[in-house]
């Protein structure tokens, strides 16, 4: 019986300590889907001061309702495009990784040995790994989970910029 309670805690252990391991490297890749937003951002910075730059030599040839309009689309585009540089760096740096406290285990094995519970020191220690392990895999899956909703705002919002420099970008073409 006592061995198969502790094949069972091992098994635990290792599922918790790979599931772990599993929300680590989901972190990382999407990390590096993040980074690749770099590109898109800076494409949509230069458009803005493209066409403010645009707006502004075009800007006495253009009609009262023009001029209302398109100065209308070019706030909104700064705003947006101010939130999404806010949403990228929020997605880049506030990530609260949980580790396992290495310490607090080191502590708690050393502590079992002391107590010469020496029959129960691998079963004691495997416990507190998996609440350990358990207990960080939950934790980065729901900072995972809030990086990956902040991340689809910042892109749909991404998409609402083009379409507002787009149209801006019409109005200033074409008129």
């Amino acid at each position: 019986m006592k061995n198969s309670k502790q094949s069972l805690l091992s098994y635990e252990l290792n599922l918790y300590k790979q599931l772990y391991d599993a929300e680590n490297k989901y972190r990382n890749d999407f990390s590096d889907r993040v980074f690749k937003t770099i590109t898109v951002l800076i494409s949509l910075v230069g458009s803005l001061i493209w066409l403010t730059i645009k707006f502004s030599t075009i800007y006495k040839e253009q009609c009262c309702y023009l001029q209302c309009f398109n100065i209308l689309l070019l706030i909104l585009s700064y705003v947006i495009t101010v939130t999404i540089i806010y949403l990228f760096f929020r997605i880049l740096y506030n990530y609260r990784e949980t580790k396992i406290d290495t310490e607090e285990i080191y502590k708690i094995i050393e502590e079992y040995k002391q107590n010469n519970i020496d029959e129960n020191v691998i079963i004691l220690t495997d416990k507190t790994l998996i609440n350990s392990y358990r207990n960080a895999a939950i934790k980065n899956s729901k900072e995972n989970e809030k990086r990956i909703q902040t991340f689809r705002i910042t892109y749909r919002l991404i998409f609402t910029d083009i379409i507002f420099l787009g149209v801006t970008f019409l109005i200033e073409i074409f008129c």
